[in-house]
C-alpha cells in the first residue's frame, strides 16, 4: 500500500486538484455567460429606452420626428447574445482542456514511474 502512495507525489496531488477546479469552473463559467447572454436583452432595451427619452427631450423643441431603427436594435441585441454565448463556450473549452491536459500529464508520469518500477523494458 505504501508503494502505491509513493506514486502519487505531492506535485501529482496539486496538479489533480487544479484539474478538478478547472473542470468545475468551466461549468460555472459557461452558466454565468449563458445568464449574462439572457440579461443582454434587458440591458440593451433599458439602454435604448434611455436613449429614446433623451432624444425625445432634445428633439421636442425642434419639432423633428425621429423613429428608432428597430432592425439595428435587434441585430445589436442578437450580436450581444451570440457574443456572450461564444465567450462562454470558449471559456468552457479552455478550462476543460486545461483539466484534461493536467490529468493526462499526471497519468503519463505515473505510467512512466510504474514502468520503471516494474523493471523497465517489457
Amino acid at each position: 500500500m505504501k508503494e502505491q502512495e509513493e506514486f502519487f507525489s505531492q506535485k501529482h496531488k496539486q496538479l489533480l486538484n487544479i484539474a478538478t477546479w478547472a473542470k468545475y469552473l468551466s461549468w460555472i463559467a459557461l452558466a454565468l455567460y449563458v445568464v449574462d447572454a439572457i440579461f443582454v436583452i434587458y440591458q440593451k432595451q433599458v439602454g435604448y429606452h434611455q436613449q429614446q427619452v433623451m432624444l425625445d427631450l432634445m428633439l421636442a423643441s425642434t419639432g423633428v420626428d425621429y423613429k428608432a431603427n428597430t432592425l439595428y436594435h435587434l441585430v445589436d441585441i442578437g450580436l450581444g447574445i451570440v457574443s456572450n454565448l461564444l465567450k462562454g463556450f470558449i471559456s468552457y473549452i479552455v478550462l476543460m482542456g486545461i483539466s484534461l491536459g493536467l490529468n493526462m500529464i499526471v497519468e503519463t508520469d505515473i505510467n512512466y514511474r510504474e514502468k520503471e518500477y516494474q523493471g523497465g523494458d517489457e
